[in-house]
């Protein structure tokens, strides 16, 4: 038996790789094509564009494994049926879910090294991709440099000119309104400096305001109001496709702390979870195909049944993070219905399987 199950393990996981070669491939030329508009803006070169479709090839890797993953099985298992060599092994005694268990152990030991580089390459290289861009696209010496930077806490409004570096901002201007949306007071500074959790400005004039004067006063200092941690922020500003389950859970608790909406993070967070279990769904769901109305049929039927599946997949996964914050679903239940759904459907069709 376990020579049969190294047969079948062999065969799912060879197809599973050369199908996930070739949908990277054709994401990555997908990618390149795109990043042509922009070549030949600032300096941004050919060069650049294809290092930027190169450093994306990771993060394809992980997004579309469990697609590839089913079609993978669709045609490792395929390749059997159509030889027959399945029909043999269930007349000597292998159960279709004796099958269904070496696949599964197929995926988990396949999803482990996807999500090591999901998790570990994937984000990094995305970063840096973007960043390299950036930078390329923009000539100026400080283009990188954050600029005209609006905060508010409660009734305060904050303004930083320039962010120079984690812990130095220049031209800061803070503005208190009163409940009645009038303007209390205006402060501004030079400099502010970020040092134990609080930004503080530095030799400041302010001016308060009252309904027959306006009185002008000068500080030594002023702590800001705001929360604006610089170091996490900057994971908090990345785009969620980008971030780790680590960071993704740093920038949901500074979001949340800043007031700001953290749905999206939310539902990518759950995604990442599910996503080894969304793998090991996908692809048993490609045996109770092979072990019924695709048994006998051509390897083209198979391959486009596991295109439009997999599509689907995908299209129903993306579906779901637009709804959750269009109405406010939440984001575990957004992230788990694709999963449950091919779950289901995987369950039903293997109990009708012959």
């Amino acid at each position: 038996m376990r020579l049969i199950d190294r047969y079948i393990r062999a065969h799912v996981v060879n197809s599973t790789v050369m199908v996930l070669l070739v949908v990277v491939a054709v994401e990555a030329l997908l990618e390149f094509i795109g990043q042509l508009a922009d070549i030949g803006t600032g300096h941004y070169t050919l060069y650049n564009a294809m290092v930027f479709a190169a450093m994306q090839l990771p993060y394809d890797l992980y997004k579309l494994f469990p697609m590839a993953g089913f079609l993978g099985c669709l045609l490792g298992l395929g390749k059997l049926a159509s030889t027959s060599q399945l029909t043999i092994m269930r007349a000597s005694g292998v159960s279709k879910n004796r099958i269904a268990w070496v696949v599964i152990k197929s995926a988990m030991l396949m999803m482990i090294l996807v999500i090591l580089v999901g998790e570990f390459f994937a984000p990094p290289m995305q970063i840096y991709a973007q960043k390299m861009k950036t930078a390329k696209l923009t000539s100026a010496a400080n283009a990188n440099l954050p600029e005209n930077l609006w905060f508010r806490n409660g009734a305060q409004f904050v303004h930083f000119g320039v962010l120079k570096n984690n812990q130095d901002a220049e031209s800061v201007a803070a503005f208190d309104i009163n409940s009645d949306h009038k303007m209390i007071s205006a402060a501004s500074a030079n400099t502010a400096l970020y040092s134990n959790n609080i930004w503080r400005m530095y030799n400041v004039t302010q001016s308060v305001f009252s309904p027959d004067q306006i009185r002008v006063k000068t500080f030594a200092q002023m702590p800001l109001s705001i929360v604006y941690d610089p170091g996490e922020s900057q994971v908090a500003d990345e785009d969620a496709d980008q971030l780790s389950v680590v960071n993704l859970a740093k920038s949901i608790r500074y979001r949340y702390h800043a007031g700001l909406s953290t749905v999206q993070y939310q539902f990518n967070l759950w995604q990442r979870l599910i996503q080894p279990i969304t793998a090991i769904v996908m692809i048993c769901l490609g045996v109770p195909f092979i072990f019924g109305s695709l048994r006998t049929a051509a390897m083209g039927s198979r391959i486009l049944l596991g295109v439009l599946v997999g599509f689907g997949f995908y299209v129903l996964s993306q579906f779901f993070g637009p709804i959750a914050m269009i109405y406010e679903m939440p984001p575990l239940i957004a992230a788990l219905t694709p999963t449950l759904f091919f779950a289901a459907l995987c369950i039903l069709l293997l109990k009708k399987a012959a």
